[in-house]
């Protein structure tokens, strides 16, 4: 893994960097795609993982460009395991909570078939936890079938989501 970008996620988010018994993290090679006030946008292409970290107050732009991003990941190159880490958001301003809920309405229900697991890592903060959970409660209604699951930590979100 390169050692640059591990000290960067490190920074943003220390329990990407905690051992497992689970899998080999050395074996896993996060490549940011896009950043964007701060949120960034991730894959590993190996384990076909696509990752949005979250981070303080985003904007509706921003979330609706990430999401994007996301969803043409699983689109058009077959990533179906997700990955949204919300341990550093502090909140979706209300523009970007309307459009993620008409995003997930339009985009994101006709592709959720594709999807094999999606792993929602919680804020730390309260407000960003009002926020998320508003998100979340969103996407159950929206796509019940989709399968995940909400974790604190990011290394055990990795852990479900390369079990088979």
């Amino acid at each position: 893994m390169n050692l640059a970008f591990t000290a960067k996620i490190s920074e943003m988010n220390p329990s990407m960097i905690q051992s497992s018994s689970s899998f080999d993290q050395g074996e896993m090679e996060f490549q940011v795609l896009a950043e964007i006030e701060g949120s960034i946008f991730l894959v590993e292409p190996k384990l076909k993982i696509a990752k949005i970290d979250w981070s303080g107050v985003v904007s509706k732009d921003t979330a609706l460009k990430l999401l994007s991003m996301g969803a043409d990941s699983v689109e058009h190159h077959n990533y179906k395991r997700l990955i949204l880490n919300r341990a550093n958001l502090i909140e979706f301003e209300t523009e970007a909570r309307i459009g993620i809920k008409k995003f997930l309405k339009m985009r994101a229900k006709r592709i959720a078939h594709l999807v094999k697991k999606m792993a929602i890592i919680t804020p730390t903060s309260v407000k960003g936890s009002i926020f998320s959970n508003l998100i979340t409660s969103a996407i159950s209604i929206i796509i019940p079938n989709l399968q995940f699951q909400k974790f604190k930590l990011e290394q055990d979100a990795l852990n479900w989501l390369i079990l088979k």
